[in-house]
């Protein structure tokens, strides 16, 4: 069974496209941005809304599935944070929370003309940049697995041309034995197809 499994799944990723999807490429890429908001569950990774930005391409493969690849870039400003003093050679605290974030999702999608609906889940890795935390553990370029699953639905503009839009749902797994993180984010783009 452990030979099996990569096989078939090497050949759903080299399988071509069925051609039941009309004038959609079974390639595409998209990027767009929205708010984020932490997940309220006891953490504090992110205190305040902030500003995500998403790229990402796929691949179509047999209907309705799809492999995607996501960067995101996740901002938030921590105003509560009080900065410490300092004189003009040394360094203060970063004011704000940022986040690195790269997946691999498996989507499954639906036409419901004049739109597509899709959902997707897969693993992530996520690099915290910058954070205010102070604690060691963040802010320090480490990464830590997490997971990522989102719906959303695309429209048509032109031939080549979609609008989309995501909620998707973040968790990150911190170190051992300390609590998962979590966020919210809504995207708004577009996408090439």
């Amino acid at each position: 069974m452990r030979q099996v499994l990569p096989v078939v799944l090497g050949a759903l990723c080299l399988a071509e496209p069925v051609q039941a999807q009309g004038s959609r490429s079974s390639y595409f890429a998209g990027a767009g941005l929205g708010p984020i908001l932490q997940d309220r569950n006891g953490n504090d990774l992110l205190r305040e809304f902030g500003t995500g930005y998403q790229v990402h391409v796929g691949r179509r493969l047999a209907q309705p599935l799809a492999v995607i690849v996501d960067l995101a870039y996740f901002f938030v400003p921590t105003p509560d944070v009080p900065p410490e003093p300092c004189g003009p050679d040394c360094f203060s605290s970063p004011q704000q929370t940022q986040l690195l974030m790269l997946a691999g999702t498996l989507s499954a999608e639906r036409e419901l003309t004049p739109v597509w609906l899709f959902a997707s889940v897969g693993p992530s890795m996520h690099m915290i940049l910058e954070s205010p935390d102070g604690d060691g553990e963040s802010g320090d370029g480490s990464i830590y697995p997490g997971v990522k699953a989102s719906i959303g639905g695309r429209g048509r503009l032109t031939r080549w041309l979609s609008a989309f839009v995501e909620v998707s749902y973040h968790r990150l797994f911190s170190t051992p034995g300390g609590p998962p993180q979590g966020l919210g984010a809504g995207t708004v783009g577009v996408e090439i197809d």
